[in-house]
Protein backbone atom coordinates (compact mmCIF):
# COMPACT_ATOMS: atom_id res chain seq x y z
CA UNK A 1 0.00 0.00 0.00
CA UNK A 2 2.86 2.49 1.01
CA UNK A 3 4.69 1.62 -2.38
CA UNK A 4 1.03 2.18 -4.36
CA UNK A 5 0.70 5.31 -2.54
CA UNK A 6 4.07 7.37 -3.19
CA UNK A 7 4.00 5.84 -6.80
CA UNK A 8 0.75 8.24 -7.03
CA UNK A 9 3.16 11.20 -6.12
CA UNK A 10 3.62 13.30 -8.87
CA UNK A 11 7.68 13.72 -8.90
CA UNK A 12 8.97 10.31 -8.24
CA UNK A 13 8.61 6.55 -8.86
CA UNK A 14 8.95 3.74 -6.78
CA UNK A 15 10.64 0.56 -6.99
CA UNK A 16 9.23 -2.24 -4.78
CA UNK A 17 11.94 -4.69 -3.79
CA UNK A 18 10.49 -8.07 -2.40
CA UNK A 19 13.38 -8.74 0.01
CA UNK A 20 10.53 -11.18 2.08
CA UNK A 21 12.82 -14.18 0.41
CA UNK A 22 11.14 -16.26 2.89
CA UNK A 23 7.43 -16.03 1.99
CA UNK A 24 7.45 -13.55 -1.01
CA UNK A 25 3.95 -12.02 -1.14
CA UNK A 26 4.69 -9.15 -2.97
CA UNK A 27 5.79 -11.10 -5.64
CA UNK A 28 2.68 -13.09 -5.66
CA UNK A 29 0.44 -10.63 -5.53
CA UNK A 30 1.94 -9.30 -9.01
CA UNK A 31 2.11 -12.60 -10.13
CA UNK A 32 5.82 -12.30 -10.61
CA UNK A 33 6.16 -15.16 -7.64
CA UNK A 34 7.91 -17.55 -10.15
CA UNK A 35 9.93 -14.62 -12.38
CA UNK A 36 14.18 -14.26 -11.41
CA UNK A 37 14.33 -11.56 -9.16
CA UNK A 38 16.12 -10.00 -6.38
CA UNK A 39 18.22 -13.58 -4.95
CA UNK A 40 19.53 -14.43 -8.53
CA UNK A 41 20.92 -11.72 -9.18
CA UNK A 42 22.69 -12.00 -5.56
CA UNK A 43 23.75 -15.29 -6.40
CA UNK A 44 26.08 -14.53 -9.50
CA UNK A 45 27.06 -10.94 -7.25
CA UNK A 46 25.71 -8.63 -9.88
CA UNK A 47 22.83 -6.32 -10.07
CA UNK A 48 19.36 -7.71 -11.03
CA UNK A 49 19.38 -7.53 -14.95
CA UNK A 50 16.98 -4.54 -16.55
CA UNK A 51 14.92 -7.56 -17.48
CA UNK A 52 14.08 -8.90 -13.82
CA UNK A 53 12.64 -4.91 -12.82
CA UNK A 54 8.71 -5.64 -13.94
CA UNK A 55 6.41 -2.89 -14.76
CA UNK A 56 3.16 -2.74 -12.92
CA UNK A 57 -0.39 -1.79 -13.62
CA UNK A 58 0.19 1.92 -11.97
CA UNK A 59 2.45 4.42 -14.53
CA UNK A 60 5.41 4.53 -11.97
CA UNK A 61 5.45 1.65 -9.94
CA UNK A 62 7.90 -1.25 -10.55
CA UNK A 63 8.56 -4.17 -8.96
CA UNK A 64 11.91 -6.75 -7.99
CA UNK A 65 10.67 -10.02 -7.33
CA UNK A 66 12.34 -12.28 -5.13
CA UNK A 67 13.68 -14.59 -7.24
CA UNK A 68 13.99 -18.43 -6.86
CA UNK A 69 14.47 -19.25 -3.32
CA UNK A 70 17.54 -20.38 -2.18
CA UNK A 71 18.97 -22.01 1.23
CA UNK A 72 21.61 -19.32 1.66
CA UNK A 73 19.39 -16.42 1.54
CA UNK A 74 20.37 -14.86 4.82
CA UNK A 75 24.06 -14.90 3.79
CA UNK A 76 23.11 -13.21 -0.11
CA UNK A 77 21.49 -10.45 1.77
CA UNK A 78 23.91 -9.95 4.28
CA UNK A 79 26.90 -10.13 1.21
CA UNK A 80 28.90 -7.33 -0.33
CA UNK A 81 26.84 -7.91 -3.81
CA UNK A 82 23.92 -6.39 -1.85
CA UNK A 83 25.05 -3.52 -1.00
CA UNK A 84 26.56 -3.51 -4.35
CA UNK A 85 22.98 -3.83 -5.43
CA UNK A 86 21.23 -1.51 -3.24
CA UNK A 87 24.21 1.47 -4.90
CA UNK A 88 23.19 0.43 -8.36
CA UNK A 89 19.18 0.44 -7.62
CA UNK A 90 19.52 3.99 -6.47
CA UNK A 91 22.19 5.65 -9.18
CA UNK A 92 19.86 5.58 -12.34
CA UNK A 93 17.08 8.18 -10.70
CA UNK A 94 17.08 10.06 -7.90
CA UNK A 95 13.60 10.57 -8.32
CA UNK A 96 12.87 6.99 -8.04
CA UNK A 97 11.94 5.74 -4.26
CA UNK A 98 13.09 2.22 -3.03
CA UNK A 99 11.11 0.07 -1.03
CA UNK A 100 11.90 -2.97 0.33
CA UNK A 101 9.55 -4.99 1.77
CA UNK A 102 11.68 -7.53 4.45
CA UNK A 103 9.74 -10.41 6.65
CA UNK A 104 9.00 -9.17 10.09
CA UNK A 105 11.72 -7.64 12.27
CA UNK A 106 11.49 -9.72 15.43
CA UNK A 107 11.52 -12.90 13.69
CA UNK A 108 13.81 -13.27 11.18
CA UNK A 109 17.75 -12.28 10.45
CA UNK A 110 16.88 -10.70 7.22
CA UNK A 111 15.22 -8.31 8.49
CA UNK A 112 17.91 -6.61 10.31
CA UNK A 113 20.70 -6.92 7.64
CA UNK A 114 18.16 -5.31 5.21
CA UNK A 115 17.90 -2.25 8.08
CA UNK A 116 21.20 -1.59 7.79
CA UNK A 117 21.34 -0.83 3.79
CA UNK A 118 18.34 1.07 4.25
CA UNK A 119 18.09 5.09 4.93
CA UNK A 120 15.07 4.58 6.84
CA UNK A 121 12.84 2.32 8.50
CA UNK A 122 9.17 1.52 8.84
CA UNK A 123 7.94 -0.77 11.72
CA UNK A 124 4.42 -1.31 11.11
CA UNK A 125 2.28 -2.20 14.32
CA UNK A 126 -0.82 -3.81 13.98
CA UNK A 127 -3.42 -2.46 16.08
CA UNK A 128 -4.62 -4.61 18.89
CA UNK A 129 -2.13 -7.83 17.98
CA UNK A 130 1.27 -6.38 18.46
CA UNK A 131 2.34 -5.85 22.01
CA UNK A 132 3.81 -2.97 23.46
CA UNK A 133 7.08 -4.84 24.39
CA UNK A 134 7.50 -6.53 20.77
CA UNK A 135 7.37 -2.89 19.71
CA UNK A 136 10.37 -1.85 22.06
CA UNK A 137 12.04 -5.10 21.22
CA UNK A 138 12.00 -4.08 17.41
CA UNK A 139 13.32 -0.44 17.70
CA UNK A 140 15.71 -1.54 20.00
CA UNK A 141 16.90 -4.57 17.57
CA UNK A 142 17.50 -1.16 15.13
CA UNK A 143 20.99 0.51 14.97
CA UNK A 144 20.20 3.39 17.34
CA UNK A 145 21.47 5.97 14.75
CA UNK A 146 18.66 5.19 12.13
CA UNK A 147 15.63 7.10 10.93
CA UNK A 148 12.78 4.62 12.27
CA UNK A 149 9.17 5.81 11.21
CA UNK A 150 6.03 3.40 13.47
CA UNK A 151 2.86 2.88 11.13
CA UNK A 152 -0.08 1.50 13.05
CA UNK A 153 -2.28 -0.74 10.75
CA UNK A 154 -5.66 -1.72 11.12
CA UNK A 155 -6.87 0.34 13.27
CA UNK A 156 -10.98 -0.43 13.96
CA UNK A 157 -13.20 1.95 15.34
CA UNK A 158 -15.23 0.57 18.17
CA UNK A 159 -19.02 1.68 18.96
CA UNK A 160 -18.74 5.52 18.16
CA UNK A 161 -16.41 6.14 20.60
CA UNK A 162 -12.97 6.36 18.38
CA UNK A 163 -13.90 8.75 15.52
CA UNK A 164 -11.90 9.81 12.89
CA UNK A 165 -8.60 11.15 14.18
CA UNK A 166 -8.32 8.14 16.76
CA UNK A 167 -9.75 9.58 19.80
CA UNK A 168 -8.78 13.30 19.18
CA UNK A 169 -10.87 15.25 22.07
CA UNK A 170 -12.69 11.99 23.69
CA UNK A 171 -11.78 10.54 26.59
CA UNK A 172 -9.21 8.39 25.27
CA UNK A 173 -8.91 4.91 27.91
CA UNK A 174 -5.54 2.81 28.14
CA UNK A 175 -7.60 0.39 28.66
CA UNK A 176 -7.66 -0.42 24.69
CA UNK A 177 -4.27 -1.53 24.84
CA UNK A 178 -3.12 0.95 22.09
CA UNK A 179 0.59 1.49 22.32
CA UNK A 180 1.52 5.00 23.87
CA UNK A 181 3.55 7.54 22.28
CA UNK A 182 7.34 7.54 23.68
CA UNK A 183 8.01 10.57 24.23
CA UNK A 184 12.13 11.69 23.84
CA UNK A 185 13.27 14.51 25.26
CA UNK A 186 16.15 16.80 23.51
CA UNK A 187 18.90 14.74 25.00
CA UNK A 188 17.72 11.09 24.14
CA UNK A 189 16.18 10.00 27.03
CA UNK A 190 12.59 8.11 27.47
CA UNK A 191 10.47 10.57 28.88
CA UNK A 192 7.32 8.24 28.59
Amino acid sequence: NLALSMAQERDYSVLLVDADVAKPQTSEIFGAENEPGLLDALEFGAAPDQSMILPTDVDKLRILPAGKPRQNATELLSSDAMQQVVETLAQPDSRQIIIFDSPPLLQTTESKVLSSLAGQVIVIVRAEATSQDAVCAAISALDEDQAVNLVLNQVRSGSGELQYGYGYGHNYSRSRNVIEPVRMSSDGTNNG
